[in-house]
């Protein structure tokens, strides 16, 4: 960095009359003034690194290590809590499979027994009447039909 300096002084003071003329004196002088500036506080950088290095170096290790014990404290016991909260929603999801699954059953189980009872209740009224009228038709005038069924078959009888 001092080498490239140095080679902007040599440029700046080998075009310093032509510089004098184009931009001006003013503007020169706050170049030198600027360069001057930029020149020392590289250097009091320069200065303030090798004086501090080795602590900032330090630093940077007890980061590291600081980083690392965050991670040890923090973040295992989150993973852990996430870990065994999607367990827990994996054995909820499973019990709600079970609990809909048994459900359905049930419901279709119902519909099921709801079905013959109907189909009974309607069939077997039918069936004696269809007795009934096969036995007057054969030419028995005294054949009834039991009374038993849904209230409209009934009447029939």
């Amino acid at each position: 960095m001092a080498r490239r300096e140095q080679d902007f002084a040599t440029v700046l003071s080998a075009h310093s009359a032509e510089l004098q003329k184009s931009p001006g004196k003013a503007w020169l002088d706050l170049v030198h003034e600027d360069f001057a500036t930029a020149t020392r506080l590289r250097v009091a950088i320069e200065h303030f690194d090798a004086a501090n290095g080795p602590a900032r170096r330090q630093l940077l290790e007890d980061s590291t290590a600081l980083t690392v014990a965050l991670e040890e404290q923090l973040q295992d016991p989150a993973r852990l809590g996430l870990l065994q909260a999607a367990e827990h929603a994996a054995s909820s999801a499973q019990i709600a499979e079970h609990t809909l699954t048994m459900t359905g059953a049930a419901v279709l189980g119902l519909v099921l027994i709801v079905s013959v009872a109907l189909a009974l209740s309607i069939s077997l009224p039918v069936r004696r009447l269809t007795v009934a009228i096969r036995s007057m038709a054969s030419g028995n005038r005294d054949a009834r039909a039991p009374r038993g069924g849904s209230a409209e078959i009934d009447e029939f009888g």
